[in-house]
């Protein structure tokens, strides 16, 4: 498992960011300045963080659901990476094991990025990482990412997986109703057959 999440985030690295672009971009930009304009300036921190992550919650949740249900030889690329564009190395991966029955989310460290000194060197204020250590990220590893390993069961709720995702890109990298996110999903491509309402 632990080589294959090295790989998948390697892949994130190099991978090109245009190729990744979220199909329904600009409808989730517009809707989020909605959002915000709907907010004003009497908003909490809560409904704006409520907000970014309805936005974004119905999309991811189905693409876990369309990755859940395909199988493939030795479980090759059941993953979804969500990262946030406007800064690197902010993301939040999810890799289902072989059988299916537990799925291993991480969020980024900045350790498989570029190196300290380099450009695009990610580096999380102690309050990020602390935020990430409030949502069930082991945050103690200093040779990869923070960790958190769930198991599934019958009845998966991959809305709850998709609102951790979520959450975890709003506390501990800045993303807001008006960032854009990457999904890069080999199984689950594009939006569903079935439409998504952004907020629920």
């Amino acid at each position: 498992m632990a080589d294959s999440m090295e790989i998948l985030v390697r892949h994130h690295k190099t991978g090109s960011a245009k190729g990744w672009r979220f199909p329904r971009g600009l409808m989730a930009l517009v809707t989020g300045i909605l959002i915000l304009l709907a907010i004003g300036g009497s908003g909490s921190v809560a409904d704006e963080r409520a907000a970014f992550v309805d936005l974004h919650r119905c999309e991811i949740a189905e693409r876990l659901t369309r990755i859940g249900a395909t199988a493939t030889p030795d479980g090759k690329n059941r993953f979804i990476v969500v990262a946030l564009e406007e800064r690197g190395q902010s993301y939040v991966q999810c890799l289902f094991d072989k059988e299916g029955t537990s799925l291993l989310c991480e969020a980024s460290s900045g350790f498989y990025g570029p190196a300290e000194g380099e450009d695009g060197h990610l580096v999380l204020t102690a309050s990020e990482i602390a935020a990430l250590g409030a949502l069930g990220f082991d945050t103690g590893a200093s040779d990869g990412n923070f960790q958190r390993m769930l198991t599934l069961s019958g009845g998966v709720d991959f809305d709850a997986v998709a609102i951790l995702v979520l959450k975890a890109l709003y506390d501990g990298y800045g993303a807001r109703a008006r960032s854009r996110l990457e999904i890069h999903a080999p199984l689950a491509r594009g939006p569903g057959a079935a439409p998504c309402t952004p907020v629920g």
